[in-house]
């Protein structure tokens, strides 16, 4: 894309785990996030959808909060990304109607409303939310009306022709390559189509990410 001053830093732990309140009140997670804000370095920070609190109302999701008064108290100009995933287990339903009926397709637009409370909150801080998890239903059902021939050869399987690797939910290869288009956007705001084309996939994927961030 472009960037040659980038650098990432990920705090990683699986599933339910990684939501932000279980990084807030792990003790290791905490100290290695507060680690790197406290460089002052931090342009953007983003936490992935959903703690315990956000499924249970709807509203309010405290850890949030906490991570970003912390971020924007070490890094004044940095933005605020809230992620949202897709479902877990897709393996579970039998098609992508199934897999796309309660799902983070019905989450997102409270979580979009927490982030215009958070907004409220830090008036002067840039809080944005996408929805990567959107591209899991929309190729699940390309999948299925035969739109990936050619690039996924099944819904679970092999990560380089299959849409997810495990019963997890885990991205496949082409999910991955989609996702980091959506991210790309997310962080830098660069147009899925201005990027080079994918040419070891048949379909083009810019253009599917670009569908996803459109809306």
């Amino acid at each position: 894309a472009g960037f040659s001053d980038h650098a990432q830093y990920i705090e990683m732990s699986g599933g339910a785990s990684g939501a932000p309140d279980a990084l807030w009140s792990d003790d290791g997670h905490r100290k290695n996030i507060k680690a790197y804000l406290d460089t002052g370095e931090i342009d953007v920070l983003i936490m992935i959808c959903c703690s315990v609190e956000f499924i249970q109302t709807l509203d309010t999701d405290q850890a949030v909060w906490n991570f970003t008064d912390y971020a924007v108290d070490k890094n004044p100009n940095v933005r605020i990304g809230l992620a949202m995933p897709w479902k877990d287990f897709p393996g579970e339903f039998d098609n992508a109607s199934e897999y796309a009926t309660n799902s983070t397709l019905d989450l997102m637009p409270y979580w979009e409303n927490v982030s215009q409370e958070l907004s409220a909150d830090y008036p002067g801080t840039e809080v944005f939310t996408f929805h990567h998890g959107a591209l899991a239903y929309e190729m699940r059902e390309m999948l299925e009306s035969g739109d990936l021939e050619g690039d996924v050869e099944r819904l679970q399987g092999p990560r380089a022709t299959s849409l997810f690797t495990d019963e997890k939910g885990h991205a496949g290869d082409i999910l991955v390559d989609t996702g980091t288009l959506v991210w790309l956007h997310a962080v830098h705001g660069v147009d899925p189509m201005t990027m080079p084309e994918f040419t070891q996939w048949d379909v083009d994927i810019r253009q599917i990410a670009k569908n996803s961030i459109d809306g």
